[in-house]
């Protein structure tokens, strides 16, 4: 875990990450209210969060005003994410508005525990949640910053169901969101459809 120790969180300590633009729809200014509450019960646990965008500079100040400058880390733009993925012990994509959340799924493969909300098409990704949870992740509704602090503090509290989440999310990712998968998925449709076609045909013509 060199990637880690690089962002100065030594071992044994919890690294939550987000990756997004800095902008309001991604629900960062949500994360940062919810890590008080993650440190309440897990007081080692660390933020980073890569990306760039014209939210940083009230970012950088929402952490100074929770007091939270040797807890998170604004990381800028970022070119090794992958790396980032495998080092942290929980990913966290907190968007309020989201068309897919296409992350997710690199977190997907990288056998990272997730923690999300509902927004947009994230439960396309990862499932539909009962009693905060789906199969796949940590769900809660956008723009809820206490109840995404307990979800955090709960995956951290129960690495034995993240170990069970995180295997059947890399199998579905693997199953319906890699780019072979899809273009599968794409030509069956096609197929059906001209399938279709040609019985519509035939039975015009009394075939």
């Amino acid at each position: 875990r060199g990637c880690d120790r690089a962002l100065g969180v030594p071992a044994g300590r919890p690294l939550l990450l987000s990756v997004g633009s800095l902008v309001p729809c991604k629900g960062h200014r949500y994360l940062l209210e919810a890590l008080p509450i993650v440190r309440q019960h897990f007081p080692r646990t660390r933020l980073a969060i890569a990306g760039a965008g014209d939210q940083a500079s009230l970012l950088r100040a929402r952490i100074s005003d929770l007091q939270l400058t040797a807890a998170a880390q604004l990381l800028g733009y970022r070119q090794d994410v992958p790396d980032l993925l495998h080092a942290c012990d929980l990913f966290v994509f907190p968007s309020v508005d989201e068309g897919l959340g296409s992350t997710l799924i690199d977190a997907m493969l990288a056998r990272r525990p997730i923690v999300t909300t509902t927004a947009g098409g994230i439960p396309d990704l990862v499932g539909t949640a009962r009693a905060g949870r789906s199969e796949y992740a940590w769900v809660v509704a956008p723009a809820r910053a206490v109840e995404l602090g307990r979800a955090i503090s709960d995956a951290l509290e129960h690495p034995e169901i993240c170990a069970t989440m995180v295997t059947r999310a890399e199998h579905r990712a693997w199953e319906l969101f890699t780019v072979q998968s899809m273009v599968d998925a794409t030509i069956r449709e096609y197929r059906a459809v001209l399938s279709a076609r040609r019985s519509s045909r035939s039975s015009q013509r009394g075939e």
